[in-house]
């Protein structure tokens, strides 16, 4: 017996509600292929029956969804003694965490308070995208502010929909981010300015570097997680103190020699990262913006 034949409808869900026999009759239907066999259906027939039941896990994902939706906006998972939706799912429906956070994700995008995303949630249930697409559409949808017309945002969404039956995932994820660019390009360039400084922000709070000095006052170290801005600026000034044809910098220009060319790279990027330090201000007080990184200075060999 399966476990949906297992949970008879509770006495909350009213005789009106015909969840409970639906999803009984499609698991009694699911339990009734168990030994039927594909060994012997050629390759046209299991893409197709494969294509047909993933139509129909896409109309199952889209319940799942709609039930965590309706679970995550009652705020049911605090009253249960859970610390949020997700954390229920992993420990009373035995959810891994990701897939968790993927149901979760599914639910706020399609079954959230906004009814802009219902022509999606609509065609996963009938199966014309999957669930991983949905979310990609919905979200697309999202993005667009309100000042945007609704036509125009409703032929966006359709479109999307149309070219998800021939389109890859990460394909349909650049198409939905152009479409947004070009349906709304204020708006767009707004969210992307406001995901590259949370992205800097979740750096910066775990940047960390680690200083080792020894005995004689030579140091060695390492850094981690450094913001992705900072990364590219401080690899531009390395690249450039470390070109081999240089002039090395002295306090008399007639006497600068070019570096030496057969040095290996990690060698001349050392030395033009002791040559950007030597030119720091000795004077003054440190940039602001650093207060959550952490700074680590030991004084052994390891």
């Amino acid at each position: 017996m399966s476990i949906i034949e297992q949970q008879p409808a509770t006495s909350g869900t009213g005789g009106g509600d015909p969840l409970p026999s639906v999803l009984a009759g499609v698991g009694t239907a699911l339990a009734d292929l168990m030994d039927v066999p594909v060994w012997s259906a050629p390759d046209v027939d299991l893409d197709q029956h494969l294509a047909q039941a993933l139509a129909v896990k896409a109309a199952a994902d889209e319940v799942v969804a709609r039930l965590v939706g309706e679970m995550d906006a009652r705020a049911m998972a605090h009253r249960v003694g859970a610390s949020s939706t997700r954390a229920h799912l992993v420990a009373t429906h035995r959810m891994s965490r990701p897939e968790a956070g993927r149901v979760v994700a599914a639910a706020r995008a399609l079954h959230g308070p906004s009814m802009a995303a219902e022509p999606t949630r609509r065609a996963q249930v009938r199966g014309q995208v999957w669930a991983e697409q949905a979310v990609v559409i919905a979200t697309a949808v999202h993005r667009v502010s309100d000042s945007v017309d609704a036509a125009a945002v409703d032929r966006l969404q359709r479109d999307l929909i149309t070219h998800a039956h021939r389109l890859g995932y990460e394909q349909l994820q650049q198409l939905a981010n152009h479409a947004v660019e070009v349906v709304d390009p204020e708006g767009a360039d707004a969210i992307i300015e406001a995901q590259l400084t949370a992205q800097d922000k979740a750096a910066r709070a775990g940047t960390e570097f680690v200083l080792q000095i020894a005995p004689d006052g030579t140091g060695s170290g390492r850094f981690r997680q450094l913001p992705a801005i900072t990364t590219a600026m401080l690899k531009k000034y390395l690249d450039a103190l470390a070109t081999p044809h240089r002039a090395t910098p002295t306090h008399h220009p007639d006497t600068a020699q070019p570096q030496p060319t057969d040095l290996p790279y990690s060698t001349r990027m050392g030395q033009a990262f002791c040559e950007l330090i030597d030119h720091l201000p000795t004077e003054g007080h440190p940039q602001h913006g650093v207060a959550n990184a952490t700074i680590v200075v030991t004084l052994d060999h390891d």
